[in-house]
Formats: structure tokens, sequence, C-alpha cells
């Protein structure tokens, strides 16, 4: 089976995306299949400046492995220097998370 099909970019500003509910609804169906996970934990590294820079890590079974992930990276080039702008975002699968508010 080809990984490319679990993924999907949107384009934003002349920019490509992964769209991050494409993957979660995916990444459900994927898991569903060997375990009974409701919540999911998505890394990020987000770098505020002139230029926001935003690298989207993984998505992980648990908060303990994406702490995991965070110490894999913390001595990277492009983390090292960064280390505070880790984020970890806690997700139910097959839950709308954003409802309201747009526009």
């Amino acid at each position: 089976m080809s990984l490319f099909r679990w993924f999907r970019w949107d384009i934003v500003d002349n920019r490509y995306f992964l769209t991050l509910e494409y993957i979660i609804l995916n990444l459900s169906v994927f898991l569903g299949r060997f375990v009974m996970t409701t919540i999911v934990y998505h890394l990020e590294h987000t770098v505020k400046g002139l230029d926001d820079s935003t690298k989207m890590l993984g998505i992980y079974s648990t908060r303990e492995e994406a702490e995991k992930a965070i110490n894999f990276l913390s001595d990277k080039p492009g983390f090292r220097d960064s280390l505070d702008d880790f984020l970890i975002d806690e997700y139910e699968v097959n839950k709308i998370c954003w409802s309201s508010g747009f526009g």
C-alpha cells in the first residue's frame, strides 16, 4: 500500500500544507484496525519571527511518545536553539475540533 494516499496537500498563499484533519481522519481509520485509540497527540515546532516556520513533526498515540520525540529532536539543528517552540496538541479522533467562529 502506498503511503502517499494517506496525505492531502492544500495550497494557501502559494505554500503547500499537509491538512491535519485529513491526517487525523486517516490515522483513526488505520489505528482502528489495531487499537482502540480515541485520543491522539499532534506534535509541531513553530519558530516565531519575520516568517513563521511551522514543522508538523508527527501524531502520537500518547503524550509520552510525543515527549520522547521532543527529547530526540532537541539537540538537532533547527530545534536546539528554540526548545520552547515545541507544541503538543491533544485531539479526540472522529470529533470536530473547530465548529464555530468561521469567517
